[in-house]
């Protein structure tokens, strides 16, 4: 909770959302002072007065999307199964500007919607991070080796690994 302490005098052009304009009785020139209210939390700490300066240390920018080394591919790949911009609206029950900027890759993704986008589509979510045409070649590939294995073991279990 923080309380009022005072007044303290600013100039007159200052933006400050908390500037208030008064007119100083003893003021011969009839012209505006300005003041801005000063708020102290209850630990008797002064907050910061400068209203686009915060207590917070300053967050790294991060990188634009557009340097990035990678992207993922939504679009790519729900395009492949036949689904829309609207599907995931309804599907994941995003706002419409959230699926579009990540749809567009205007916005950056983070593990939260690549995880709900990957079961939505129902891939693994590292495919997300691979053009269609990849993950497929990746799938198949693991298919082969699944296949490989099982027929090993239908064999007798014989390995072609080297004995220790």
């Amino acid at each position: 909770m923080t309380r009022e302490r005072g007044l303290a005098p600013t100039p007159a052009d200052s933006e400050c959302s908390h500037v208030h304009q008064r007119q100083s009785s003893d003021n011969p020139t009839n012209e505006s002072t300005s003041y801005r209210r000063i708020l102290v939390a209850d630990s008797k700490r002064p907050l910061n007065d400068n209203p686009s300066m915060s207590d917070k240390p300053t967050k790294r920018a991060s990188t634009p999307i557009e340097q990035l080394g990678h992207r993922w591919y939504l679009a790519e790949h729900a395009e492949l199964q036949g689904k829309t911009q609207a599907d995931a609206e309804r599907a994941l029950g995003w706002p419409r500007g959230k699926v579009s900027a990540l749809w567009n890759c205007k916005q950056r993704y983070n593990q939260e919607a690549v995880d709900e986008v990957a079961a939505w589509l129902k891939l693994e979510p590292y495919e997300l991070l691979m053009s269609p045409d990849e993950a497929h070649a990746i799938k198949q590939l693991r298919t082969a080796a699944r296949a490989i294995a099982n027929t090993q073991h239908q064999l007798g279990g014989t390995s072609t690994r080297p004995a220790a």
